[in-house]
């Protein structure tokens, strides 16, 4: 294993950042996000960001205020609107014999026109139904 040079809180030479811009993308960021300090034994109760909002969105409905609704994340986000995966990719998730009558480098949209179904998620429930 490489030894990392002490550089005595010096910055190594091969990092060079003449070019960068302070704050560059600090405009973008801020703009998608809302940070709430909690108080220390408030943050206590939670884990995580998703406890905190789920606890919110109860306050917030039991008072009457209209709630957005949560975002669910699909099990496999990489697959997820994806039409140009690949059979093969999917054979590897859902097994040597999906979708064995197409070609193993044809891909998730040429599959869902054949075959008339909007989505991944679709066909696999057509998938079940015939099982």
């Amino acid at each position: 294993m490489k030894s990392l040079d002490n550089h005595d809180g010096e910055m190594r030479p091969e990092y060079d950042f003449s070019g960068a811009r302070r704050g560059r993308h600090a405009k973008a960021y801020a703009a998608g996000t809302n940070v709430v300090l909690l108080d220390p034994d408030v943050a206590a109760r939670f884990s995580d960001s998703a406890q905190v909002n789920d606890a919110l969105r109860q306050v917030l409905s039991k008072s009457g205020a209209r709630v957005k609704e949560k975002r669910v994340r699909a099990k496999q986000p990489g697959l997820v609107g994806r039409h140009d995966t690949l059979v093969k990719t999917l054979r590897k998730e859902y097994g040597d014999d999906f979708l064995s009558g197409f070609r193993a480098d044809a891909t998730l949209g040429t599959v869902l026109k054949k075959t008339g179904v909007g989505s991944l998620s679709d066909l696999l429930k057509t998938k079940k139904r015939r099982s």
